[in-house]
């Protein structure tokens, strides 16, 4: 409902699937053995949630990286030219940060794309 929703009320939208997995080094051969399952896990999720989207009408594409969310996030979407942030956090970033993760944090402050913050579904958010 929606998507369906979306659709009619943004129909020249795309929508941009960006995951990005903290590690100091960018190179895929630089990953840890658990780097690698979560990229695979993630690359998995961001294929059928771009593939539900698809079906439904919006155009979207998704893309896994490595390096530092905090800056990547807000970089990626200064390329783009994105008209605004959506992210989900789960709050890891302790009681400084309120109920806000550090990175959601971080991506705010950086004050360049308007931030969306949600909550990620349960089956999402237990994984």
């Amino acid at each position: 409902r929606n998507v369906r929703r979306f659709e009619k009320d943004f129909p020249d939208a795309q929508v941009i699937l960006l995951h990005v997995i903290e590690s100091e080094e960018r190179a895929e051969g630089a990953m840890s053995p658990s780097q690698r399952r979560a990229r695979q896990d993630i690359t998995r999720y961001l294929k059928q949630v771009s593939d539900s989207l698809s079906s439904s009408g919006v155009r979207c594409e998704w893309a896994v990286s490595m390096g530092a969310p905090a800056v990547d996030i807000p970089r990626h979407a200064a390329q783009r030219q994105a008209d605004l942030i959506i992210m989900s956090t789960r709050g890891y970033g302790g009681a400084s940060q309120g109920r806000v993760g550090s990175v959601a944090a971080a991506v705010v402050a950086s004050g360049k794309t308007p931030v969306l913050l949600a909550k990620p579904p349960e089956e999402v958010a237990a994984r």
